[in-house]
């Protein structure tokens, strides 16, 4: 066969061959390309609440017979439904019906009430609970297995003269209340309370600190224990141990609204007219902050307001469910009805829904998790939330919040893996907090170590020494996090507990060894026999590093280590805390800054080395003022990547630490980083509300930061690159 054949025949072959493997590796450049480009957009669609909206749509309406007036639904649901109603035959009786929505056709259960009784029905206990006069006497009647059983333990005879208005009509003024086991009753002679489960009479609330002579007119119950009305201008609240506090209201209290969250409420405000411009109803948001020092603090918050006109009715009227960032408000006036669904922390709006015209205003307005009923008479309109999840806002995530049992708002992140969404807040500055807290602490750990080891091994170590101590920490770098962190829980923290300042008094004096280790080999230099102490080097080094944790650790069993540790103890006492978790990331990342570096100072051009030294630069000078200058780049970049490993790292947080989603800085508090929050809480995400789409968003804000920064420490390292080869 002749040869040019054989070379074409190669050549050939040579030719497909590679182009395949060309088109192979961008094939496969592409798909790895799509993927990610898939999985970011993936993160950025679960993470972004804002691409849709809460949804309210109207589910049905329904009427109940006999010209039935409605008075409460439970909360639990659209049934049952309590109604009051006059007999047709005897004008002095009234019935008070229980009828399950489902079926109208028939009440479940009736009783028969005088008709100047006055109804007012409350919940209690998930229970709803009729209260009414007869004969004086203060009585109750509780809807139980879908049949009204009257309550014989609670019995009371009224004070005298009172002036109870127990009617539902009334939204002026509120009477009656509940706060847990007692009721309240507002009458002429003051304020009067009983126990719902004790048989007690009606005793004066003498310990409240209130000014009757003045005159006040509105009566609300907070959740703290707090008595809130009104006095002419001027909103009081009190408590049971704690001096009122006067607010002063620019404008008119027309009424008072419970409150879901502790320690807030809302009043309907009308505001003096200015000028040539018409009134103002005000529907504000009070939150009351009380401590043993400075008593009462009141932050009032404007959530809407509507022109107010005195010969129509006009209404503000707020609702809350049990969904922990909505607000529910509905205007109302002669011309039209709004749902407006507000975020309750930042007062964005959510969606707004004008509700169906009718004759009648609505009589009574019911929210719970599924929606919200408007009852108008006899007649009942059903209107259902959906994509409720949408609800989160990003201004929420990193705004302070009420939580239950602090005074005041807070940055905590509070979830629960159960059905009570009241008890859900959403803050991720604790999370951001703990992370970065972390990543800063396994800097100050890994700095000196990574960098003074690079220093040492890249340029002052003999060869031999570079030849061991190089593969021995990138074999280190390749332990998993998962044994660094069971290292570190079981190992470590345990013994930081005790010997906290031990590991400090390491930390600062292992720099001390090394230089004390490489002093000698000038001094042996010197001396002539530095072909004794080349070769032990190393093992210097490891006798005075071994000297070192005996000085640090094992000496402290001593009588004299005793009273250290002992001072120890009551100076910094402290269990699993960040500055261990700081320790053992520190650790982990040592040896990816330590390569990187190592590979910046080894990159810089030997000739300038050589030039420094043929002028008469000492080895320290070349370093201060040729190599670092030069590696500089390189290094920062290495600084950046450790940093952003630091931030993304998962086991050893999640192992170490107590996991406390606290915002706070303290180095021996527990720490919650944004990585183990999503490790701990996703499991247990439920798919339908917003923690999920809360724990994509906070995966969201992790990727971005880790991208930005490695994407950062490339470009650095890059340019530095470029500038190296153009040196040689």
């Amino acid at each position: 066969m002749p040869m040019n054949f054989l070379h074409y025949n190669n050549s050939q072959r040579r030719f497909w061959t590679d182009n395949a493997f060309n088109w192979c590796v961008r094939f496969s450049g592409i798909l790895v390309l799509l993927i990610f480009i898939a999985l970011i957009l993936t993160l950025i669609y679960r993470a972004s609440p804002l691409l849709y909206s809460p949804q309210v749509r109207l589910s049905e309406h329904f009427s109940l017979p006999d010209s039935q007036t409605i008075l409460e639904v439970g909360s639990s649901g659209f049934t049952p439904i309590i109604s009051y109603a006059q007999d047709p035959i005897q004008p002095n009786l009234c019935y008070l019906s229980a009828w399950d929505v489902h079926d109208l056709s028939v009440p479940i259960s009736s009783y028969p009430l005088k008709c100047d009784a006055g109804i007012k029905v409350v919940e209690y206990n998930a229970t709803l609970v009729a209260f009414y006069i007869d004969e004086q006497m203060l009585k109750a009647l509780s809807l139980s297995a879908g049949k009204f059983v009257p309550e014989i333990a609670f019995s009371r005879q009224l004070p005298q003269h009172p002036t109870l208005d127990l009617m539902p009509k009334s939204t002026l003024v509120k009477r009656l209340n509940l706060l847990n086991d007692s009721l309240l009753i507002d009458t002429s002679a003051g304020i009067w309370r009983s126990s719902m489960s004790q048989v007690t009479p009606f005793e004066p609330l003498t310990e409240v600190r209130y000014l009757p002579d003045s005159g006040y007119s509105v009566l609300d119950l907070g959740q703290a224990n707090q008595l809130v009305f009104s006095q002419g201008p001027d909103l009081l609240i009190s408590s049971m141990t704690k001096t009122p506090f006067v607010y002063p209201i620019d404008g008119e209290l027309i009424a008072l609204q419970p409150s879901y969250q502790p320690n807030v409420f809302f009043a309907q405000i009308l505001e003096p007219a200015s000028t040539g411009e018409p009134k103002l109803l005000s529907l504000v948001r009070f939150s009351v902050n009380h401590t043993a020092y400075s008593g009462f603090t009141l932050e009032a918050v404007v959530v809407k307001s509507i022109p107010y006109v005195a010969e129509r009715q006009t209404r503000l009227l707020v609702g809350e469910n049990d969904i922990h960032n909505i607000l529910n408000v509905i205007t109302e006036t002669t011309n039209d009805i709004v749902f407006t669904m507000l975020n309750s922390v930042t007062l964005e709006t959510l969606t707004v829904l004008t509700l169906t015209p009718s004759e009648y205003f609505p009589e009574l307005i019911k929210f719970n998790r599924d929606g919200f009923i408007v009852g108008e008479g006899a007649r009942i309109s059903r209107y259902a939330f959906s994509q409720l999840a949408s609800a989160i806002t990003y201004a929420e995530l990193f705004l302070p919040q009420t939580y239950i049992g602090y005074s005041e708002p807070a940055e905590h992140w509070q979830t629960n893996p159960s059905l009570d969404y009241q008890d859900r807040k959403y803050n991720v500055m604790p999370l951001l907090v703990g992370s970065a807290k972390v990543s800063l602490l396994a800097l100050l750990v890994a700095i000196p170590l990574a960098l003074g080891c690079a220093i040492y091994v890249g340029y002052f170590a003999p060869i031999m020494v570079q030849k061991i101590i190089k593969p021995f920490i990138e074999i280190v770098e390749a332990i998993p996090s998962v044994a660094i962190g069971l290292i570190a829980a079981v190992w470590l923290a345990p013994l930081a507990e005790s010997f906290l300042l031990s590991f400090i008094m390491f930390v600062c004096l292992l720099p001390l060894v090394l230089i004390v280790a490489h002093g000698s080999l000038i001094l042996s230099t010197k001396l002539g026999m530095e072909h004794i102490f080349v070769s032990a080097e190393l093992a210097l080094q490891t006798l005075l590093i071994l000297g070192l944790v005996w000085i640090c650790f094992i000496g402290l069993a001593t009588p004299m280590g005793a009273l250290f540790v002992d001072f120890q103890a009551h100076v910094m006492p402290f269990n699993k805390s960040t500055l261990v978790v700081g320790i053992a990331m520190g650790i982990a990342i040592s040896p990816t800054i330590f390569s990187l570096a190592e590979d910046a100072l080894s990159g810089v051009s030997r000739s300038m080395v050589k030039a420094a030294a043929a002028l008469g630069a000492t080895r320290l000078q070349t370093l201060t003022y040729i190599v670092l200058p030069a590696a500089a780049p390189g290094l920062i970049a290495a600084i950046m990547i450790g940093l952003g490993r630091a931030f993304g790292e998962t086991m050893i947080v999640l192992m170490v630490t107590g996991n406390t989603p606290i915002a706070n800085w303290d180095i021996f508090a527990g720490v919650r980083a944004l990585s183990a929050n999503l490790v701990i809480e996703l499991p247990e995400a439920n798919q339908t509300n917003s923690h999920l789409t809360v724990l994509f968003i906070t995966a969201l804000l992790l990727f971005v930061f880790t991208f930005c920064l490695n994407s950062i420490a490339e470009l650095i390292k890059h340019q530095q690159s470029k500038v190296l080869r153009g040196s040689e």
